[in-house]
């Protein structure tokens, strides 16, 4: 699979396992990033990466360009959303704090060998790290999910670590 469409998967996958309102019997109202609740327009760069390499978004102008592909222009759109969604996750419920058991979840360094994460980077225009997550593995919800809108969990949730280690 090619690492720009790996890359909107993943943004996708992110957007729909992130944008859990806080709403499920077992999520909490801690954020997974909770410095982007005051500072979400300070977001200027957005580094994405996984076993098959890096991509880079970066602020430019009213838009977002991809500095690997020499500045060709992004959705801004949809970073946007994926921002969002970012700023507004929720912890469902901690899995597990022992790190041997990680792999297990897809939560593994991205450089790791036969890794499937993806690790995801928010920086403001001075490069300082607003926050980072790690996205592992796909789960479905035990309940069979409800519409985010109803009240439910998603039908379809993601592993993701905070700080973006693995």
């Amino acid at each position: 699979m090619k690492l720009a469409t790996k890359i909107a998967l993943v943004g996708a996958a992110a957007f729909s396992a992130l944008r859990d309102r806080g709403t499920a019997a077992r999520s909490t109202d801690e954020r997974v990033l909770p410095a982007l609740e005051d500072r979400i327009n300070d977001v200027r760069t957005v580094v994405i990466e996984n076993q098959q390499g890096t991509m880079t978004l970066t602020a430019a102008g009213d838009g977002w360009a991809l500095d690997e592909m020499s500045g060709y222009p992004a959705d801004a759109g949809k970073i946007r959303t994926l921002l969002l969604a970012f700023r507004d996750a929720r912890r469902l419920e901690e899995t597990t704090s022992d790190p041997s058991k990680y792999s297990r979840l897809g939560l593994d360094a991205p450089d790791a060998e036969g890794s499937r994460s993806t690790r995801l980077t928010l920086k403001d225009g001075g490069g300082e790290v607003l926050g980072a997550v790690l996205v592992g593995n796909r789960r479905m919800a035990k309940s069979g999910g409800a519409p985010l809108d109803g009240g439910g969990q998603p039908a379809e949730q993601y592993y993701v670590h905070p700080g973006g280690e693995g």
